[in-house]
């Protein structure tokens, strides 16, 4: 399976790189043509949609010429930015499970809802009413609980959507 990932800017393309291995590309979106060039089996891809408006539209660019792949899509931390989109882009092909938990930082998901310091932050306003039958919010806190969540994704045909670390442990178990 070939696999890429999508954040919405360098930053988020780069961290997930890191949590997936040693040597991920990592492919701005104006030089998309080059994933043809490469040979790796997981790219991560920066879309450049931080200061844009077409981010469906990129997106299904990349799934129409890029069918080969699985595509896989990382959500801001904070769920800012392209957030939304790429929910709503997932469940277009998808069942899709969504957390947003990073044990290194204490953030959580409990109940809907992020936890981090102070704040908690409602997972559920940032997914599209269109996606909401196709999208369930799940609890962790642990890599553990990440794991569990990994083996129901591939037990019930469903597709991490989280900041990063739940896609990292389902694409290990995966490949």
């Amino acid at each position: 399976m070939k696999v890429i990932v999508i954040s919405d800017d360098l930053s988020g393309a780069a961290g997930m790189a890191s949590m997936l291995g040693m040597n991920i590309p990592i492919i701005p979106f104006n030089r998309i043509e080059i994933i043809s060039e490469r040979t790796e089996m997981i790219v991560s891809i920066d879309l450049e949609t931080r200061n844009s408006r077409d981010e469906l539209d990129r997106l299904k660019f990349i799934e129409k010429n890029f069918s080969e792949y699985k595509i896989f899509t990382r959500i801001d931390t904070m769920l800012r930015g392209s957030t939304s989109t790429f929910i709503e882009f997932m469940a277009l092909y998808y069942n899709i499970a969504i957390t947003d938990t990073v044990p290194e930082y204490r953030r959580y998901t409990s109940e809907g809802f992020t936890f981090y310091q102070n704040e908690r932050i409602d997972i559920g306003r940032a997914i599209p009413t269109q996606a909401k039958h196709k999208a369930k919010i799940f609890n962790s806190r642990t890599y553990d609980d990440l794991s569990k969540i990994s083996r129901k994704c591939m037990d019930e045909n469903m597709v991490p959507v989280d900041p990063g670390p739940l896609i990292a442990v389902y694409l290990r178990m995966m490949l």
